[in-house]
């Protein structure tokens, strides 16, 4: 690399480590909140709600919002990524992928980060929708990107997986690839990442963890179930459900299991928050589960009308999520009882993001809705 292109990166990192470090807390700049993805909001929600608007899409939602600076950033299976205005509910453009987006995006710096089913990852502008670059990987990409700064180099750093079944490592920057790394088959979810290393689930039934500079291997753990999800991190530990009907907790260090909690009867589509003391999750079985984050005992569950693949999102005393019961939950983190429920209709899969104290959430139905107090 030339001096000038060194200088290039460096600048660009140092913008983004910046502008990462400044972002108020009325942002949702990422899947799951943060780089350890644990679903926690520094928002409050308003004990009364009411549907306030909604924005239609022309077909199914299952990603999450991101919002910032008044923009809410939706993908839709009509292949669109859409920035709306928070203040005028108005469209502020759109930018139409190869295929279906499912994933969820990343907002970094002044960029979107975002793969589609076609397999195409995409950077382009939040103000404008225009393209920096475009990356293809070989199969799907479904789960949301995570980002990071390289230990070495400090080049920002952007990492997703596909059903290529590799782990991609690319520069913000360029779109250039930095690594990948092969697992046995595909990967769904996000990747996490904390401490220099990357951390991920597959459907080859292990949790992978990598090191960050160089994509090297360091543990490989058999964990014997498909891993269809993200995992959340908090004081070294992975919290994760999988299809055979179990929430896990793993030791990063040691390469093993602290606890494991059982469904009765379906498995685990859903991430989960990570609090205090507890951890939250969703299950197949229709129930929402509070599990204690040391030893994985049942603090309480709280029955929904359908499954919950939707990861929950903790923010203050309330655990919001949706369900394929067509219904937004608001519980009380501490006893699981029921605060509030709106029922929209249609499957909710996806999480919901927080701006503002207003909720957006997207549904299966095409619509994106929002929720606030008049």
């Amino acid at each position: 690399m030339n001096k000038r292109n060194m200088r290039l990166s460096f600048l660009f990192t140092f913008f983004m480590c910046i502008t990462s470090a400044v972002q108020s807390q009325n942002t949702v700049p990422m899947f799951r909140g943060n780089q350890q993805l644990t679903g926690v909001s520094s928002e409050t929600i308003p004990d009364e709600l009411n549907f306030l608007w909604r924005f239609k899409t022309a077909d199914a939602i299952k990603a999450s919002p991101v919002i910032q600076d008044e923009t809410i950033y939706i993908g839709s299976y009509d292949q669109n990524m859409t920035a709306i205005s928070t203040r005028t509910h108005r469209i502020r453009w759109q930018f139409k992928a190869a295929g279906a987006i499912e994933a969820t995006a990343l907002i970094l710096g002044n960029h979107l980060f975002f793969g589609a089913d076609s397999g195409h990852f995409y950077a382009i502008s939040k103000k404008t929708g225009t393209v920096k670059w475009v990356f293809e990987s070989e199969d799907r990409i479904l789960g949301a990107a995570n980002w990071a700064v390289h230990p070495t180099t400090k080049e920002t750093l952007v990492l997703f997986g596909s059903y290529d079944a590799f782990l991609y490592c690319l520069k913000a920057s360029d779109g250039s690839l930095v690594w990948k790394y092969e697992s046995d088959s595909y990967l769904n979810g996000t990747p996490l990442i904390d401490n220099g290393k990357v951390m991920m689930g597959g459907c080859d039934g292990l949790f992978h963890i990598i090191a960050l500079g160089s994509g090297k291997e360091k543990k490989k753990i058999e964990v014997g179930n498909y891993i269809p999800v993200s995992a959340g991190f908090s004081e070294n530990t992975a919290y994760f459900g999988h299809v055979g009907k179990k929430v896990v907790a793993m030791d990063i260090e040691k390469g093993q299991q602290k606890w494991s909690f059982t469904s009765e009867t379906d498995a685990f589509f859903s991430s989960p928050a990570i609090g205090k003391d507890k951890i939250y999750i969703g299950g197949r079985d229709k129930t929402m589960v509070a599990l204690d984050k040391q030893t994985g005992s049942l603090q309480w569950k709280f029955k929904a009308k359908g499954e919950i693949d939707s990861s929950p999102v903790l923010a203050g005393d309330k655990l919001i999520f949706g369900s394929d019961d067509g219904r937004l939950y608001i519980l009380n983190h501490s006893k699981g009882n029921l605060l509030w429920s709106y029922d929209i209709g249609d499957t909710i899969s996806g999480s919901v993001g927080i701006y503002n104290q207003q909720i957006f959430v997207g549904c299966e139905d095409g619509y994106l809705y929002v929720f606030g107090k008049k």
